[in-house]
């Protein structure tokens, strides 16, 4: 009787914070082609189930049998191996309900990696680390993490001066999560989320150089090691074939680097992003997948956390009555008319309110609940001075 038995690799896991049970089901995750014939090589097999992709890898028969028995890899990935997958966006209101800026492979992509050590809330992200909170100026729905806490800026514009008070809820949001010891309060969400820090700019291996002279070119790859140095003369093509699939850092003349993903089989593909698994072992615990002693499995679980968008939230009505009101049961969020009461009536809250798919339960239209916005309308303020917030939602009342 033959033995064959498979335990997990690893494990990925998209998340969102829109979603009422914060699962992200908006991706459908599929290896590269170079990555399909490696998955078979080492008998990896990979299953997408919902939100989640799993990576199962054959066992050594005679490892188990031992004693004390380990789980390890009946041919073991060899060290530097890279798994590349692409993640494909299936739902084309994605953009409308997500704190990010739309991407796709003729520009940018967002590049997710084990190389990135973020851990936090006993989960392994396999994003890039917030930027910390320094004076400078911020743009509409730019994260940074201060104390452990992350903040979103709710503003264009948002110039800050240390020490600033990001407690101005006009200004910032504090990303908040349940209480699990108090369901009816929050407290600061202690999760790490994807942003533009995760965004860098695809190029085809083979591209036209336009210079008027002769242009050194210098690509570092993702460890900062100097992996090539060449001159281009002018209307010659940068060719930087010989470089296997993955990140590096590219700098051009005088030019600021730039971080660029190199990967040829994306010049036919639409894809949101890449997530390169690394067999390293000199990563970190909770990154690393096997254990450098006897090669046994780690089995780490990874995540990608998407943050919900936050809009200024517009109830229009199809009739003039300057006396309605919308008030919160908390205190929290603030509704007014426009400074100028438009006909209709149009109420505005007076700061950004995250969309959820959770409906707001604490808000009163006289003593009815009115509805929260869906993610299939909003609107760009027609005013903006690039220091209010730039997204409407709409919200149209039979009142």
């Amino acid at each position: 009787m033959i033995d064959i038995s498979y335990d997990k690799l690893f494990s990925v896991e998209l998340l969102h914070k829109y979603s009422a049970d914060d699962v992200c089901n908006d991706f459908t995750i599929i290896p590269s082609t170079a990555t399909k014939q490696l998955l078979s090589n080492y008998r990896i097999k990979v299953r997408q189930n919902g939100n989640i992709l799993n990576a199962w890898i054959n066992l050594d028969p005679t490892a188990l049998r031992s004693t004390p028995f380990v789980k390890k890899p009946f041919i073991i990935p060899q060290e530097g191996l890279r798994l590349t997958f692409f993640m494909v966006l299936n739902n084309p209101l994605f953009f409308n309900y997500t704190n990010l800026p739309a991407a796709n492979n003729n520009g940018n992509m967002y590049y997710f990696t084990n190389r990135n050590i973020n851990n936090s809330n006993s989960k392994n992200f396999l994003t890039n680390n917030l930027k910390g909170f320094a004076t400078g100026t911020y743009s509409f729905e730019d994260l940074i993490v201060n104390g452990g806490s992350v903040y979103q800026s709710l503003k264009n514009n948002n110039i800050t001066t240390l020490p600033a008070d990001l407690s101005d809820i006009s200004s910032w949001r504090q990303v908040l999560y349940p209480d699990p010891n108090h369901p009816d309060s929050n407290i600061p969400d202690p999760n790490f989320f994807m942003s533009s820090e995760d965004l860098l700019r695809w190029m085809p291996s083979v591209s036209q150089l336009v210079s008027a002279t002769p242009t050194t070119i210098l690509v570092e790859d993702d460890n900062s090691n100097l992996v090539l140095t060449k001159t281009i003369n002018p209307s010659f093509p940068l060719d930087i074939s010989g470089l296997i699939p993955g990140k590096y850092f590219l700098t051009i003349g005088a030019n600021p680097q730039i971080s660029i993903y190199l990967n040829d089989e994306l010049s036919n593909t639409q894809v949101f992003g890449v997530i390169d698994i690394l067999v390293e072992s000199t990563l970190t615990t909770g990154y690393k997948i096997l254990n450098s002693a006897d090669s046994s499995l780690l089995s780490p679980a990874y995540s990608i956390y998407f943050l919900n968008r936050a809009t200024i939230w517009k109830y229009k009505f199809i009739s003039t009555n300057n006396s309605v009101t919308i008030t919160d049961s908390t205190d929290f969020y603030q509704f007014a008319q426009p400074s100028t009461p438009t006909s209709p009536t149009t109420i505005l809250s007076q700061f950004a309110i995250p969309l959820s798919e959770t409906p707001l339960t604490t808000l009163t239209l006289n003593g009815k609940s009115p509805p929260s916005p869906t993610a299939d309308r909003f609107s760009k303020d027609p005013d903006d001075t690039n220091t209010k917030p730039v997204l409407f939602s709409e919200i149209f009342l039979n009142y």
